[in-house]
């Protein structure tokens, strides 16, 4: 499928595009085991929670690629595909799998443009842009990578400007160079990390 990844909300260049620990036992061993002080392994359940970002990754103003995307744009393809990726590298600039840092979902769009809610997985990747989220918001933004389907050229303010009446979004990225300026201090993160599990082995006598 070709998909035109774009910096937010728009881009005229085109695109094609561990071992879970077994679970504790709080009951004193019988006769025959005694219990260790070692740890065998600390962390989290692959179940566990690792965070989570929300913001806005497209707004109704022209981009700095003179594109624009209607908020009516996303009607259809919100209505069917509500969950999508949350990447770290779009997928026309090669990202793939091991760039997946999340899904986005609890996505509406009202007057500032398109907001979304993204569940982080418990990659590096997703963790240290969660961070950069935390420490210095106000530099990172979102972008939108899309199918374009229906656009049409405008003249706004003198300029030549192409807006997306429809699109199918398929990605949603983090960055700091979004091509909507306006995305940029929009990100919140949020933790939620569930409490860290200590497990210990037993050894027969």
């Amino acid at each position: 499928m070709n998909i035109r990844i774009v910096d937010s909300p728009g881009t005229n260049a085109g695109g094609t595009s561990t071992l879970t620990p077994p679970p504790p036992s709080d009951r004193a061993e019988s006769r025959g085991c005694r219990q260790l002080p070692a740890v065998l392994s600390i962390g989290k359940t692959q179940s566990d929670t690792t965070g989570e970002i929300s913001g806005i990754a497209s707004t109704r103003a022209v981009d700095l690629q003179d594109e624009m995307v209607l908020p009516t744009a996303f009607t259809k393809s919100l209505r069917e595909r509500p969950r999508i990726a949350f990447m770290s590298k779009h997928f026309a600039a090669s990202g793939d799998v091991l760039d997946l840092i999340g899904v986005c979902h609890d996505m509406f769009v009202d007057g500032q443009g398109l907001h979304f809610r993204a569940s982080l997985n418990g990659s590096e990747k997703a963790q240290l842009v969660r961070q950069a989220v935390l420490t210095s918001p106000e530099v990172v933004g979102a972008s939108i990578g899309f199918r374009p389907i229906r656009n049409k050229r405008r003249t706004i303010n003198g300029k030549r400007v192409l807006v997306h009446s429809e699109l199918k979004l398929v990605e949603i990225c983090a960055t700091l160079r979004p091509a909507a300026p306006a995305t940029l201090g929009t990100l919140t993160a949020k933790t939620e990390d569930a409490p860290e599990r200590i497990y210990r082995i037993r050894l027969e006598k």
